[in-house]
């Protein structure tokens, strides 16, 4: 699981998978599923980064679902919310990314984000403006956020590598950036 961690790092995601893949089978054959729950974490950056989609949003189902059997901490069931969402998002499951995002209280910048993407995909370009002009005043967002949403409507308006720093300087997670490159 180091090395699935150093090469994901490296950004080399298909050897981190394999390695991670790896000692997921050493873990199961251990019976020590704490650690399968937290090298499934590593797995599913990778397969974010790599855009295999269907089986990304496949773990972060059973990943979730897992989660909640343990009864786990609360982070780590923040962190696969946003997994499923990112996934759903890349398997354009966007009814299930606003059933989830309805769950949550307090949304962060990632999650406004999947929820911005959600409504671009389903709307038409002058119900998404109109929508958006409301949402930034119902949401009372604080004026970085709302930035960096122009920022991401401007990328999904008009994908181009050029934007891409741009969106990793937001605060959100890795796995959504890498998505985005595949949208």
């Amino acid at each position: 699981s180091i090395i699935a961690g150093k090469h994901y790092l490296d950004k080399q995601f298909f050897e981190s998978l394999f390695f991670a893949q790896k000692a997921k089978e050493i873990f199961i054959r251990q019976n020590n599923y704490k650690r399968c729950i937290s090298i499934n974490f590593t797995i599913l950056n990778n397969l974010a980064s790599t855009g295999t989609f269907d089986d990304y949003y496949k773990l972060a189902r059973e990943q979730m679902l897992t989660i909640r059997a343990f009864g786990t901490n609360v982070e780590e069931q923040q962190v696969v919310f946003k997994h499923l969402i990112i996934s759903a998002i890349s398997v354009n499951e966007y009814n299930e990314v606003f059933k989830i995002l309805k769950t949550i209280k307090a949304l962060t910048l990632t999650d406004i984000f999947c929820y911005v993407i959600a409504k671009f995909r389903t709307l038409d370009s002058k119900s998404f403006n109109n929508w958006f002009e409301m949402y930034l005043e119902k949401s009372k967002m604080n004026e970085s956020n709302k930035q960096s949403c122009l920022i991401l409507i401007d990328y999904l308006k008009l994908p181009e590598k050029r934007k891409i720093p741009s969106l990793e300087e937001c605060r959100i997670m890795r796995s959504l950036i890498e998505v985005l490159k595949w949208l």
